[in-house]
């Protein structure tokens, strides 16, 4: 069975986030992380912390401390609270459900915040532990990895529908050049095509290029109502609408191509049209990239084109800064890196800053409409969860 649901918003805005920056090695705490990022959000828009009513974190790490502990410790004291626990769905999560309380007039300024640590060690224990289905029946076959699911469903994807590899270096390298513009991201040089070529097999049909790096980082989002967003800063986006998609149709064990169909075709061309515009308004599109694959399933799944046909319709497509349709501008988690949950803040906040006119050179001219898309805990199945967001400008 899978659950659905997708509101439209009239009155949320995001004022202002921050991000720590992915780094291999912990340079400092969690808990200074998370205070690093939270701070500059308040610093920058003078909003002090008594007016925080709303609080939502995200961490695989910062247990045995949960929101309400976390809470306490920043000094704030909400009276909304939550805690998606959904993977890379869990900062699109967390501002829709924040927005979902502003909407309602439960909270006015609401503090949606991820943070993760992991190491080596703490990355393997995750991924051994994260839940049954990993434990139980992955990890005694030495799959209990979101690579090597990532690399089955690929491999999977490929037996059924035709998988050009040429496009997944395009979309590989032309993150890598949008990286080469961010200064927060992990790597900073553009990806050659003999460097793509000559890097080693990691699994499956994945190489070395095609996945991400995990680390330590920390990111903070801050959304209020219209009003108060206006008065507090020149550079607004507006959460026009969204929804979220768990579980799985398990008919796809005897149909393999229903892996990769979904409801979300229609879903999204709905809410599009419930905020009067349809795909072609869309400036940009971000999205959670575990690996390149994942970029262009997810462009089929939000409807830009048929389930199957990922690879001609990007054949065409100019997914450049200044193309038909940019993808993960700031260069995606695949030149940023991942820490953990925090990855799924990456393509949230990237389309804040683009219709915020706040990207620097990944600026896209024009930016209004940023259609983003997350999914997250990954199994046999594919991913168990999924997300949309329309993020808008002026």
């Amino acid at each position: 069975m899978t659950t659905t649901s997708e509101l439209t918003f009239e009155n949320v805005a995001v004022v202002d986030f921050a991000e720590s920056g992915v780094t291999k090695t912990e340079v400092r705490t969690s808990e200074l992380m998370l205070s690093d990022v939270v701070s500059a959000v308040l610093r920058r828009t003078g909003v002090e912390k008594s007016k925080i009513d709303g609080f939502a974190l995200s961490s695989y790490t910062a247990l045995p401390d949960r929101a309400g502990d976390t809470a306490v410790s920043l000094g704030l004291t909400p009276k909304w609270i939550d805690s998606p626990d959904l993977g890379g769905v869990s900062g699109l999560s967390a501002v829709l459900r924040a927005a979902r309380a502003i909407e309602s007039g439960e909270s006015e300024y609401v503090l949606c915040c991820g943070v993760d640590a992991l190491s080596t060690e703490n990355l393997q224990t995750l991924l051994a532990e994260n839940n049954k289905s990993l434990r139980d029946f992955l990890a005694p076959v030495g799959a209990a990895s979101s690579t090597t699911l990532l690399a089955l469903l690929q491999d999977a994807y490929s037996r059924e529908f035709n998988l050009d590899a040429e496009i997944l270096f395009k979309i590989a390298s032309e993150q890598r050049r949008y990286g080469s513009r961010n200064p927060l991201a992990m790597f900073r040089s553009e990806l050659t095509r003999a460097e793509y070529d000559a890097s080693r097999q990691i699994a499956g049909g994945l190489k070395l290029f095609d996945c991400l790096h995990s680390g330590f980082g920390a990111a903070a989002v801050l959304l209020t109502n219209a009003s108060n967003a206006r008065a507090t800063s020149e550079r607004v986006a507006y959460i026009r609408g969204g929804g979220e998609q768990h579980g799985h149709d398990f008919s796809c064990i005897d149909h393999p191509r229903e892996i990769f169909r979904s409801d979300w075709p229609a879903r999204v061309a709905r809410l599009l049209r419930e905020c009067g515009i349809d795909h072609s308004d869309i400036d940009m599109f971000q999205c959670y990239d575990d690996t390149p694959f994942l970029t262009l399933m997810q462009y089929e799944a939000a409807g830009f084109c048929e389930t199957g046909q990922g690879s001609v319709f990007l054949r065409e497509l100019d997914i450049s800064r200044d193309g038909d349709l940019p993808v993960n501008t700031g260069g995606g988690m695949l030149a940023c890196g991942q820490a953990g949950v925090v990855g799924g803040f990456v393509p949230v906040i990237e389309a804040v800053r683009q219709v915020s006119g706040r990207a620097g050179e990944n600026q896209v001219e024009d930016a209004n409409n940023a259609l983003v898309m997350t999914v997250g805990l990954a199994s046999q199945f594919g991913p168990r969860s999924s997300g949309v967001l329309l993020v808008g400008g002026h």
